[in-house]
């Protein structure tokens, strides 16, 4: 995706597929309750063409691309541009064609899935190298295996090139994934959205949910509940992925729908990952529901440096214990 192709989709767009809905259209403009944090009132105006938001509360704001970099806590144009393309395709890009007005297409999205099937294990090819990639995040495969699906995709402009990926599903019919030929990449196939893994029995299904940023976070979970002497059996547990913190919104109206008798946040250290963490608390709180904050389980090493603790999380924690116990 180039720049003038991200300017041109609308944030209204790119906020509806990351969860957020406005609250009011007033003079043209949609007004929404800010992505960056729980508010009461809504602060966070688009503009009355939606290729630019302002936030009131904090008196600053920009285009697509600032707010992607904001939203997914992103250092470089490339990583925005990426992170956009992931989360809205080619779905809404405007036609830029010299002399025509601007018209919004409806082609396929980016994506497109040929098969996805149970995580195979032992692993076969293509898959391979997967589970040498999860072995690197500490994560054992077999413990991640009944979550993960193994998929096979292209791209919508080479239909004829056949990738591999690995990844769960959403709830939007989509996959949060990793290619496994591109250093094992994140990307979203088709809709992006959160992941949910409800217990298998209806009898568990008000148990304890586990909320996680990311694939990694879960597979540490995972990996470390199954090296326990009594280990808690997963099909009685309730598990959701965010895939990004952008995705707050769609996690708090599923949290809105459903009761657990108790919310574990499994959040990362740095700013996104602690706003999340504060806004889905503050949330549950607000509606008298038990939750809490897992974060003591998977301190920072001392003294660490501010670019290692902004990126901490149980994952990173749990490398490391692996890492000094060898």
């Amino acid at each position: 995706m180039r720049v003038d192709q991200a300017k041109s989709i609308r944030l209204d767009v790119f906020l509806q597929n990351l969860g957020h809905l406005p609250v009011r259209v007033q003079s043209g403009c949609k007004w929404y309750k800010s992505p960056f944090r729980q508010e009461n009132s809504a602060s966070f105006k688009l503009s009355r063409d939606a290729r630019a938001y302002y936030d009131h509360a904090e008196g600053k704001g920009g285009n697509i691309i600032e707010l992607a970099q904001r939203m997914g806590q992103l250092n470089t144009v490339s990583e925005a541009l990426a992170f956009i393309e992931n989360t809205v395709g080619d779905m809404h890009i405007l036609d830029t064609t010299a002399g025509q007005p601007q018209q919004l297409q409806t082609a396929p999205p980016s994506f497109q899935i040929i098969s996805a099937q149970p995580f195979q294990f032992p692993v076969t090819a293509p898959w391979a190298s997967s589970a040498q990639w999860l072995l690197q995040r500490a994560i054992d495969p077999a413990a991640m295996a009944p979550f993960l699906q193994q998929i096979r995709f292209a791209r919508f402009n080479k239909p004829q090139f056949v990738h591999a990926a690995i990844g769960i599903a959403n709830l939007a019919g989509g996959y949060e994934a990793r290619e496994v030929a591109a250093d094992f990449r994140k990307l979203s196939i088709r809709a992006k959205a959160i992941s949910v893994f409800r217990a298998q029995r209806t009898a568990d299904r008000d148990n304890t949910l586990h909320i996680f940023e990311g694939l990694p976070d879960f597979g540490s979970y995972l990996t470390r509940n199954r090296r326990k002497d009594n280990p808690i059996p997963t099909e009685t547990e309730n598990f959701m992925v965010l895939n990004g913190t952008g995705m707050i919104g769609q996690a708090l109206d599923y949290l809105d729908q459903h009761s657990f008798r108790f919310v574990a946040v499994w959040a990362q250290y740095g700013q996104g990952g602690q706003l999340m963490e504060e806004q889905i608390l503050q949330f549950l709180r607000q509606r008298n529901r038990p939750a809490g904050s897992t974060i003591e389980l998977y301190p920072p090493p001392p003294n660490c440096s501010p670019d290692i603790l902004k990126k901490w999380d149980l994952n990173a924690w749990w490398v490391n214990q692996n890492l000094s116990q060898r």
